[in-house]
């Protein structure tokens, strides 16, 4: 009996595995930079590059994009929308043959507790339609 608790005593025991988590039970945050410079030394990018470029599948994160098209202060977002799927069309539909955008506000997500650590408010919920005009992008998009 003594030996099977000291084999057991040796790992330990929480409810969150500390690995991944903090002590005040947050996500830990990853290192993306990191881990492309592993995945850009685990293959040939390059020749992978050259061979498949014409057949792409692009998917885009749609938090990156809201923030890198520029919006004309009072537009409708009918006009907002197409200023991006105007971007998404000049910028990948050369190579890719199918584009997906993707947004991360899905609940629940394992995102959210890095949210939480970050930002201690909750942004508005806003309905809209295509004529709605949107005075300024930087407001709008903040959480405030």
């Amino acid at each position: 009996s003594s030996g099977i608790n000291a084999e057991y005593g040796q790992y330990e025991l929480s409810q969150l595995p500390m690995a991944l988590f903090t002590e005040n039970g947050f996500l830990r945050s990853n290192n993306k930079a990191e881990l492309m410079h592993y995945l850009v030394q685990q293959s040939d990018v390059c020749t992978v590059e050259q061979t498949i470029k014409s057949s792409w599948k692009v998917v885009l994160d749609g938090g990156a994009l809201l923030q890198r098209v520029v919006w004309r202060d009072n537009s409708s977002v009918k006009a907002i929308c197409k200023s991006y799927v105007d971007y998404i069309k000049a910028q990948y539909s050369t190579f890719a043959t199918s584009i997906v955008v993707v947004f991360d506000g899905y609940e629940p997500s394992t995102k959210d507790m890095c949210h939480r650590k970050r930002t201690p408010i909750e942004g508005l919920q806003v309905n809209f339609d295509d004529d709605t005009i949107i005075a300024k992008k930087t407001p709008f998009l903040s959480n405030s």
